[in-house]
């Protein structure tokens, strides 16, 4: 691990050299060069705000839109959240126009596609050279659809799942959403439901392992095997009362 983070170290001061300006810009000021920098913690902690606050802005420079390919869409979103910017985040979730993930859906996709336009109302089919329709490299976003949305996440000390953390983060104007991994000692599950200003959270520790459940507003409590009920107080502007 010393050496790993050595290593580490090396590569952020390379990076620096090369690739980020003093007011915390990165070369090439795309979507996908900020989201790399942040996730891959190659921008030191005082200029980190800065190149988040840039990502932010090239987002909605694109009015919500994705401008990332295989490389930035699996950590776009992870950044954002890492940056504390779960509604940009969600924002590009539930972008329905092109180019977004519900773009496809809305057009009748089934699978990820290749492209964000593979097929468009206005033009057809896309090139048939790069044009598949089961494509899964778009899909990385499930990665977060299951740690930020469903909440269910790792813990570095406890490999295997014998120790996982849950943390759901609701927004989006969702109202509910549900998270299961079937693990070798057995199921791990996060449920939540937004009632009122009241999220209902239930969780499910498999036997033998341990979870620590992370809320709003920063309250954290140790769970032993079993299902579990919690609340916490949440404000959803986006959904009508």
């Amino acid at each position: 691990a010393r050496r790993l983070r050595a290593l580490h170290g090396r590569i952020r001061r390379a990076f620096m050299r090369r690739f980020v300006t003093a007011e915390g810009l990165v070369l090439g000021d795309t979507q996908t060069a900020y989201a790399l920098a942040l996730v891959f913690g190659l921008v030191p902690d005082g200029l980190r705000e800065a190149a988040a606050s840039r990502l932010v802005a090239k987002v909605e420079a694109r009015d919500g839109h994705l401008s990332t390919g295989f490389l930035g869409t699996p950590l776009i979103n992870p950044a954002l959240s890492a940056a504390g910017r779960d509604d940009v985040a969600y924002r590009l979730l539930l972008q329905k126009t092109y180019p977004g993930w519900l773009f496809p859906v809305i057009n009748g996709a089934t699978t990820m596609w290749e492209r964000w336009n593979s097929w468009t109302p206005d033009k057809g089919f896309g090139p048939v050279e790069m044009n598949s329709f089961n494509h899964y490299a778009y899909g990385a976003i499930g990665e977060w659809l299951y740690a930020v949305v469903g909440g269910v996440g790792l813990d570095p000390v406890g490999p295997g799942f014998s120790r996982f953390r849950i943390a759901p983060r609701p927004g989006g104007g969702l109202t509910h959403a549900e998270a299961e991994l079937h693990t070798r000692r057995g199921r791990v599950r996060c449920a939540w439901r937004i009632v009122g200003r009241t999220c209902e959270v239930t969780v499910e520790v498999p036997p033998g392992a341990t979870c620590e459940l992370a809320l709003a507003g920063g309250a954290t409590s140790e769970l032993g095997a079993g299902e579990h009920r919690r609340e916490f107080e949440f404000e959803n502007p986006e959904v009508t009362k």
